[in-house]
Order: structure tokens, then sequence, then C-alpha cells
């Protein structure tokens, strides 16, 4: 046994040497591999494509003797949003709260990215940047095109006693599409009402 973990020792004493950890201000040497796990973890653990965990949900769900439903649920729906964000897999106790509840099944909602999509809202964007009226980084929002054909949002919801519950995964980008989305909504509303006053004066 101690043979072994001088073989270990030794190798990670190598690999050190080969590759030299980069360690956060004040952290000891000796947390070199310690710190190193961690942050690949923490990289694993934000996919900027959600196909494998949409995967991973769908058998998840059925492993609990749950139906999964494939569908467009309606933003008018009276909804109850699951609340915990520090917990990446707080997903699976949505689900074992389904269960809980005797759900008999769970909806599932998904938006993959598509080009042309993309392609309008930037060619809006763009006309709206060109006149003055928001200010957009428009270099970080052509970005947005090499997600295109990625799931960048996953949303999870059952009924219960006249409510939707609903869990929702999102990635950073797709966060960031929504938020250019939303900000184009509010300025063509402005237009909008802008035209109406027009028309009354």
């Amino acid at each position: 046994m101690i043979g072994v973990w001088l073989d270990l020792l030794a190798l990670l004493l190598v690999r050190n040497l080969v590759y030299p950890p980069q360690l956060p201000h004040g952290l000891p040497e000796f947390a070199a591999d310690f710190w190193a796990v961690c942050e690949n973890i923490h990289t694993m653990t934000e996919p900027d494509n959600l196909a494998l965990l949409k995967d991973d949900m769908i058998a998840f769900i059925e492993g609990h003797d749950i139906r999964h439903f494939p569908a467009l649920i309606p933003e008018e729906a009276s909804r109850v949003w699951w609340n915990d964000p520090t917990n990446l897999d707080s997903w699976k106790d949505f689900v074992e709260m389904a269960k809980t509840v005797n759900a008999p099944m769970i909806m599932m909602d998904e938006d993959e990215m598509e080009t042309e999509t993309l392609e309008i809202l930037l060619e809006e964007l763009q006309a709206l940047t060109n006149e003055d009226e928001i200010a957009v980084d428009m270099d970080q929002a052509q970005a947005l095109l090499q997600h295109a054909g990625k799931i960048g949002h996953l949303e999870l919801a059952f009924a219960h006693q006249g409510f939707l519950f609903v869990h929702e995964t999102v990635t950073r980008w797709y966060a960031q599409y929504r938020n250019l989305v939303e900000t184009l909504d509010s300025m063509q509303d402005v237009f909008s009402d802008d035209e109406n006053e027009d028309e009354l004066g």
C-alpha cells in the first residue's frame, strides 16, 4: 500500500513540474490538484448546448414512472417557479417533487436556436443601432450565431391544484439572446406608443 501511495505522489510531482497549476492568489501549493479538479467540474456543469441534459432529464423522469410529454407551455398559464439557483441538479429535485404529488406526467419545452431567427433579430437591432435609438454591442450579438442549432433553454412543468409548477434551465448565451429580444420588444412598444400619440395629435 505504501508503494502505491509513493507512485501516486511521484506522478503528481511530475505532472506539476510539466504542467504547473495556475492557482488563485493566496491559495497554498498543496491545494493545487484539488483546485484543478474543482475548476474542471465547474466548467463541465455549464454546457452551451442542453441536448445531452435533455436526454438525461427524459431518462430520469421516465425512471420515476412519470410520463414525459413534449409540449409548448403557454406563457399565460398561472405559474409557480422553482427557485434554487445555486443547485445545478435542482431539476432532479423538481422531478422528485412531481413524483411526491403524484403528477401523472411532466411537460418539457425546449428552445433550439435557429439561424433565421437570429438573423432577423440582428437585422432589427442593427437598424435601431444605426438610428441611435439603442446602444447594442453588435459584435457580441453576432457571436450568438455560433450557437445556431443548439438547445439553450429547457423548461419542465407539471400541473397541480390549478397551478403550473415550472423549472427552467438556461444557458448563458440564451439569457443574452433573451435580453436582446426584450430590448427590441421594449423599443418597438415605445415606437408604437409614439405613433399612436401622433395619430391622436
